[in-house]
C-alpha cells in the first residue's frame, strides 16, 4: 500500500517546512509527496511538479491527482504540521471502519477540533481516500473552482453516491501560520474567487442538499463545527443533520456560547452566528 500525499505551494519556506514535517512523522509505509509549485522543490519520497502559471490551489490538486501513484491519496496544505505517527493511525481508521464497495472519505481531525460542514453535512478538510473510491466519484474533478469548496464538493459526492465521511478519533493535524512574510496569494485566494467557487457550488448542490437554506454568502452554509457543538449534532465522527434547522441551532449555539463565555480545547463561539 502506497500513500500520494498532494501538496501544493507557492511558498518555498512553507512547503519546506512541511516536507520536513511529513519526512519526520510519516513512518511504517510507502509514500510519495507530490509537491506541486512554480520553483523546483526535492528530497526523499518527494515528487516535484512544475506549475509553470499557478491558477489556484484546485488545479495544483487537479495536476497531482493525475500523476499520482499511490493506493490512497491524502490532500494536504502547505499551512499544515502532522502528528508523529500520523499515517499508521490515519490508516488504522480507514481500514477498521470503511465498508467494502461502499465509497469512504477519512478526514484527519484537527488539533483544533474544528469540522467542516455544508448544508449540515460533514466533509473532509484533508481527505484520506482510496484511489479506487476516486475512481468512481472523482477528486478535484471541476476546474471551474479556484480555491474554496473543492473539498465541499468531493465529501458531498462521496454522500451522494451512497457513501459516507468520517474523521479519525483523534487529532492528528495543525495548521500553523506560514513562516515570515509568506502569505495566501492574492490572485487565486480573493473576495473574486470566493464568489464563483460559492455561486458554482450552489448551483450544484443547493437543488439537492440545500433546500430552504441561504445561500448568498458562503458562511451561510458552509458552518465550521467545533467540539462542543459536534456533541450535540454529531454521530460516530461525522455529522449529517441536512435540515435548516441546522443552520437555526449554530446561530442559538453562537449566541448561548458567547453569553455563557464558554472557553477551552476545541470549544469557542462559531465564525458566524448570522
Amino acid at each position: 500500500m502506497k500513500l500520494s500525499l498532494i501538496l501544493p505551494s507557492l511558498f518555498p519556506a512553507a512547503i519546506q517546512r512541511t516536507i520536513d514535517n511529513l519526512q519526520a512523522t510519516t513512518r511504517g509505509v510507502d509514500y510519495e509527496i507530490l509537491a506541486v509549485t512554480p520553483f523546483e522543490v526535492g528530497g526523499p519520497n518527494v515528487r516535484w511538479i512544475r506549475e509553470e502559471a499557478p491558477k489556484g490551489a484546485v488545479r495544483a490538486h487537479i495536476a497531482a491527482y493525475e500523476s499520482m501513484s499511490g493506493d490512497i491519496l491524502v490532500a494536504l496544505s502547505d499551512d499544515v504540521i502532522l502528528a508523529d505517527n500520523w499515517a499508521a493511525i490515519a490508516l488504522a481508521n480507514l481500514e477498521r471502519r470503511e465498508v467494502a464497495g461502499t465509497p469512504f472519505g477519512l478526514g484527519l481531525h484537527q488539533t483544533n477540533f474544528i469540522s467542516g460542514t455544508v448544508f449540515g453535512i460533514y466533509f473532509p478538510f484533508f481527505i484520506v481516500v482510496r484511489k479506487v473510491v476516486l475512481d468512481v466519484v472523482g477528486y478535484y474533478t471541476d476546474p471551474e473552482y479556484i480555491a474554496y469548496l473543492a473539498d465541499a464538493d468531493l465529501g458531498l459526492r462521496i454522500w451522494h453516491a451512497g457513501g459516507r465521511c468520517e474523521r479519525t478519533e483523534l487529532p492528528l493535524i495543525s495548521r500553523v501560520p506560514r513562516p515570515g512574510k509568506e502569505d495566501v496569494d492574492p490572485a487565486t485566494k480573493s473576495s473574486t474567487a470566493q464568489v464563483k467557487d460559492v455561486r458554482r457550488f450552489t448551483e450544484r448542490w443547493a437543488p439537492i442538499y440545500g433546500r430552504g437554506w441561504p445561500i448568498a454568502d458562503l458562511n451561510d452554509f458552509n458552518l465550521d463545527i467545533d467540539a462542543l457543538f459536534e456533541v450535540v449534532v454529531g454521530n460516530d465522527y461525522s455529522i449529517f443533520l441536512n435540515d435548516p434547522v441546522f443552520k437555526r441551532l449554530y446561530a442559538n449555539y453562537g449566541r448561548n456560547a458567547a453569553h455563557w463565555n464558554l472557553s477551552g480545547p476545541g470549544v469557542s463561539p462559531p465564525k458566524s452566528a448570522a
